[in-house]
């Protein structure tokens, strides 16, 4: 659905869309380890963002503290966590630098290239339960987490069906530059539908 969508939007005046192959390095295992330090950050700190303060509120932090972790934090979250903790922070700062030698190599393109346009999910929409915590999690948040770790502004936009059931397109700008992700998105949204 996603190169089709690429290449109704090729059609387009003003659209030139060329296929990359970008190498994702260690992200998979990246996003944990440095998920799960920022997360256990935040516990331990009142939902605090190192340097930046809170941005839950009163009533959110209440509710966290009231309910138990589901599995993917027990199961996932939790244990990289607690490896930061043993390490004194080293499989954080490990996870943190394959993000930014991803960075490096996705800015790299933007030198070439306007804007990456990706599946949202390397999978189809799975049916409810067939993801758990322990397998499969990386076909669902595998292409938009590791842009949300980098900083860089994405966007998902609904790009067509497969067998029925809505995929999506992620559309990938370079940094600080929303609007540009925002213009791709309105793009795929108006001509990308098959």
């Amino acid at each position: 659905v996603i190169r089709a969508t690429a290449q109704e939007l090729n059609g387009i005046a003003d659209v030139s869309v060329h296929e990359v192959e970008l190498d994702l390095g260690y992200i998979d295992q990246s996003y944990p380890l440095t998920l799960a330090a920022e997360f256990g950050w935040l516990l331990r700190q009142s939902m605090e963002i190192r340097g930046q303060g809170t941005q839950y509120n009163y009533e959110w932090q209440t509710c966290l503290n009231d309910v138990e972790f589901n599995d993917h934090i027990a199961l996932r979250v939790l244990p990289a966590a607690y490896l930061d903790e043993k390490t004194d922070g080293a499989s954080y700062i490990a996870g943190r630098m394959e993000a930014i030698a991803l960075k490096q190599r996705i800015l790299a393109l933007f030198e070439e290239y306007d804007l990456l346009l990706t599946p949202a999910m390397r999978i189809v929409p799975p049916e409810y339960g067939e993801i758990t915590a322990s397998e499969g999690m990386t076909n669902v948040s595998g292409n938009t987490a590791p842009f949300s770790l980098m900083g860089l502004p994405s966007v998902s936009v609904p790009a067509g069906e497969v067998g029925g059931v809505p995929v999506a397109a992620q559309i990938i700008a370079p940094n600080f530059d929303d609007d540009r992700a925002l213009q791709g998105a309105k793009l795929v949204e108006e001509h990308g539908r098959t």
